[in-house]
This record gives C-alpha cells, structure tokens and sequence, in this order.
C-alpha cells in the first residue's frame, strides 16, 4: 500500500468514527416542528454541532470529572448570541468568525441538544 491510498484510508476511517460520534448526541425535536421538517433539523442540528465545536467549543466547553461537557445555554443567552449582543468576547465574535449562515445552526444546535445533567463550576 502506498502512502497516498494509506492517507485516503486514515481520511475514511476517520470520517467513519467522527459521523458514528455525532450520531450520538441527542437532541429533542421542537414542539411544533412538522414530520416532514424534521430531516432538515437534524441535518442542520450536526451541521450546528459541528461549526460550535470548530468557533465555540474551545472557549466554552469545560472539563468536569475528565469529560468535556458542553454547557447548557439559556434561551436570553441565545437570544443575545443570535443578535450578535455579547459583550464577554470584547470583538472576538466577528462576522467573519461566525457568519450569518453559521450562527443559527449553531444556535439550533445548544438550543435542542440534550440538557446536561452536571453543571459546569
């Protein structure tokens, strides 16, 4: 094997394990969401996850007994974050950061993930 089709192997299987990864965060569908909207929740709801990890994550999440735990946002949280109201991060949250089209997958996703049941100290 050379080490082109070794390095396409280590992409796929990478690939394989983070997709089975996000698979398992659980989520809770909205109220009023219809049958047939609920695929293109899911999708953006890992889309979320995925960009809140890439631009959030690092800042955000902490370590509570050797996991990493995303915290629970509350809806006035989210509600500043989707205006763009967040004096904490002193310019650091930029439109080109987090754009327009990224900020409400990531917002969807901390709104309908599973609540932790540890808070972060």
């Amino acid at each position: 094997m050379n080490t082109k089709q070794l390095l396409l192997w280590i992409c796929f299987l990478t690939s394989f394990f983070c997709c089975d990864a996000q698979k398992k965060m659980k989520y809770t569908f909205p109220d009023d969401i219809a049958d047939t909207a609920k695929k293109d929740f899911v999708k953006q709801f890992y889309q979320g996850m995925t960009l809140y990890k890439i631009s959030c994550g690092k800042c955000h999440n902490k370590l509570v007994d050797g996991k990493e735990l995303i915290p629970n946002f509350s809806l006035p949280q989210l509600m500043d974050y989707e205006i763009r109201i967040f004096p904490e991060h002193n310019g650091k949250l930029t439109d080109n950061k987090v754009t327009d089209d990224e900020l409400p997958k990531i917002i969807l996703f901390l709104r309908y993930k599973e609540k932790n049941k540890i808070r972060a100290k």
